[in-house]
């Protein structure tokens, strides 16, 4: 009696795990939660423009970019580069002053150094934003020294002449003045600069070679390693009959390193100073 019972017993508990492992068999799998769907036209940014939208430069940042850039101008494309970092500096909230000099400094390097239509492109570009400048802040230098050269380029490519005509002689002329009185020694003497050299530039009857050469010297006290002063003088003295005065100035010029001044502006000017020698001797 004990055995079949045992038997019965153990019969039992196998069909009793045999139907638990079916049901268990039978079980779905657990599914996973559905991924929330975006709102539609809702795109999600790709990594890199994510990164980027998150690290957007500062104005401030940009203005010390275009800063840089203007002190590297030897290399090709950093003025024009100057520029647009000093466009979005000022859609990055930097004040129109602010950008606009920037503006001016770098157009009239890019116009100084380019063709006839660089010239006039960036010439008018820089002698604009230079304008902005000044009515945005009358009391800075910058504006006026910037625009006033930036000015100069854009005369040499419409023509000095036609320039004069059309009274932007006088224009300029007010805005170097303006940038002396504010600040003379500013760009190693650049606004005396800047105007001496206009004395030898325009034709007669504005032309004032004596003139030229009283503001050049000035500029060259303040600034006694600026390359270009001593080519400009060179130029002024020789159209004065004072060769020997030019031959120094050339000289000096020579014996002269770029790189204890502008570095980039003076690099252009050493070897215009060694060819104008080479044809004095």
């Amino acid at each position: 009696m004990k055995k079949v019972l045992s038997l019965t017993l153990c019969l039992m508990v196998s069909v009793l795990l045999i139907q638990t492992m079916a049901l268990a068999q039978e079980a779905p799998a657990p599914t996973q939660p559905a991924a929330q769907e975006k709102p539609a036209g809702e795109a999600t940014p790709p990594p890199a423009q994510a990164q980027a939208e998150k690290k957007a430069p500062t104005a401030e940042e940009l203005l010390k970019e275009s800063d840089t850039l203007w002190r590297k101008r030897a290399k090709k494309g950093n003025a024009k580069l100057s520029i647009t970092k000093a466009e979005e500096a000022m859609k990055a909230g930097a004040s129109a002053f602010d950008g606009n000099w920037r503006i001016a400094r770098g157009a009239f390097w890019v116009a100084e150094w380019g063709n006839k239509k660089t010239k006039e492109q960036f010439g008018e570009k820089g002698w604009k934003a230079g304008l902005i400048a000044q009515k945005e802040k009358p009391g800075r230098v910058e504006g006026w020294y910037f625009g006033g050269v930036a000015l100069a380029q854009y005369a040499k490519a419409v023509g000095v002449a036609a320039a004069l005509f059309r009274g932007l002689g006088n224009d300029y002329t007010s805005m170097l003045e303006k940038a002396i009185k504010l600040n003379k020694r500013y760009g190693m003497g650049g606004p005396l600069r800047g105007y001496g050299r206009y004395f030898h530039q325009v034709p007669w009857p504005k032309k004032d070679v004596k003139k030229s050469i009283e503001l050049l010297e000035e500029s060259r006290k303040i600034a006694p390693k600026k390359l270009r002063t001593h080519f400009y003088l060179a130029e002024s003295y020789k159209d004065d009959g004072q060769e020997d005065k030019a031959k120094q100035m050339l000289e000096t010029c020579v014996s002269l390193s770029p790189k204890n001044e502008e570095y980039a502006d003076g690099i252009r000017f050493l070897p215009k100073c060694k060819k104008m020698l080479a044809t004095m001797k």
